[in-house]
């Protein structure tokens, strides 16, 4: 969902950044995204972290006009048969 959130704000001309622990998975999203969108690899967890996104954000761009939290957690368990 939050890709495709992402993605669509981009179609309509805003300018996107996103942000996950893995640079791989971030490149990959970015590709998907196209156009304007930054990627940013941050930990939501490490405070230290989020304030380094803000302060990006803050410098490229000067404001946020929305925020979209959008996080997933898989658990994988065996299926009863």
């Amino acid at each position: 969902m939050g890709l495709a959130t992402a993605k669509r704000f981009v179609e309509e001309g805003a300018h996107v950044f996103i942000f996950g622990r893995r640079q791989a998975a971030l490149d990959a999203a970015a590709e998907l995204i196209g156009g304007s969108v930054t990627g940013i690899q941050a930990d939501a967890s490490k405070l230290e972290d989020l304030d380094r996104v803000a302060a990006t954000v803050r410098a490229e761009k000067g404001k946020v006009d929305i925020v979209v939290s959008s996080a997933g957690h898989v658990v994988r368990k065996p299926s009863a048969r």
